[in-house]
């Protein structure tokens, strides 16, 4: 049984910048969206990260934003009708905070950060990437962040979509001095589990038979007891699936490390999430209830899709708000 799990992705992730004749340099990218270009090595593997903040402020509180799951860039330069438009394709969550934030977000490795006419190196992508390597580079950017450029942070947000939730829930039990955490979009339990239960929930629509469904549990429990007997591999077919080593490392429940964290939480669920169903998420409040922990704000947005979309109409700005609105006065 073949599998292919990939993130829808939240919005239309992209802006253009005025269209030009000449070619933009990178630093002309990143001075047209606010953004500062850092990195660092980790792993031998340069990881490359954006700041932004307000010309002449020095920033208090520090938002860093953890993308799904596409191998995509963060801007790319493309030609178009012999000019040249520049584009970003990540929320502009930035432009909806104060002075007193700065805001930072991670290049996927292998990735060109800004993708103009070279090829991604897919093979790279898929050799890195995994749950631990995503978290020691959101856990090493915040470090160096807070070290050397932001100094005067004393509050900082996390929060992550999709993919990205994991990364956040698993960054939370490791970085001491995230302050606030999102957990957006996210699964309480591992993608195969999440797979089983879209599975009974055709047979209650009646879109599948009962024994189509005992058929494709059967063989979903069989392709991930060959992940698990293969699980270092970083073969993927193409550069939307997925590599063994990636099905593996996220095959730990997001809600173990969940509870393990103390800083004030703010899970946000979307009722007609395609990718992450809404029914494993409701073991999250249950358990904090159960065992007593009340650092959890638990949201369902009802009529939401996987990206926060209504319909027509598009909440997450919406949602981001509510979100640093909680923060602030949590």
């Amino acid at each position: 049984m073949k599998i292919v799990y990939f993130t829808i992705l939240p919005l239309l992730l992209f802006s253009s910048a005025l269209a030009q004749d000449v070619a933009p340099t990178n630093d002309e990218v990143l001075k047209k969206f606010g953004f500062t270009e850092f990195f660092t090595i980790i792993e031998e593997d340069t990881t490359f990260f954006y700041y932004h903040q307000s010309p002449g402020t020095n920033p208090t509180k520090l938002v860093l934003y953890l993308q799904g799951t596409a191998p995509d860039p963060l801007f790319s330069v493309e030609k178009e009708k012999k000019k040249f438009a520049t584009y970003r394709w990540f929320p502009g969550d930035y432009k909806l905070l104060g002075e007193e934030y700065g805001y930072v977000i991670i290049a996927k490795s292998g990735i060109s950060s800004i993708q103009r006419k070279e090829p991604a190196n897919y093979k790279k992508y898929h050799q890195l990437n995994s749950l631990d390597h995503r978290v020691k580079q959101a856990d090493t950017v915040i470090n160096f962040l807070i070290d050397k450029v932001a100094k005067e942070v004393n509050r900082i947000i996390v929060y992550g979509h999709s993919e990205g939730a994991p990364v956040a829930a698993k960054l939370g039990t490791i970085n001491r001095r995230i302050t606030h955490l999102g957990f957006w979009a996210g699964n309480a339990l591992p993608d195969f589990y999440d797979f089983a239960l879209f599975t009974n929930k055709a047979v209650a629509q009646k879109s599948i038979s009962t024994s189509e469904a005992k058929k494709n549990i059967e063989e979903l429990i069989t392709e991930f007891k060959k992940i698990s007997d293969n699980r270092n591999s970083t073969v993927a077919e193409s550069k939307n699936d997925y590599s063994n080593k990636r099905w593996w490392s996220y095959s730990e429940p997001p809600i173990n490390n969940l509870l393990k964290i103390d800083i004030p939480i703010f899970v946000q669920v979307a009722g007609k999430d395609e990718s992450a169903p809404i029914e494993s998420t409701y073991l999250i409040p249950l358990e904090f209830i159960r065992l007593g922990k009340e650092n959890l704000t638990y949201e369902i947005c009802a009529e939401c899709d996987h990206g926060f979309v209504v319909g027509e109409k598009d909440m997450w700005n919406e949602i981001f708000l509510k979100f640093i609105n909680w923060a602030d006065n949590e």
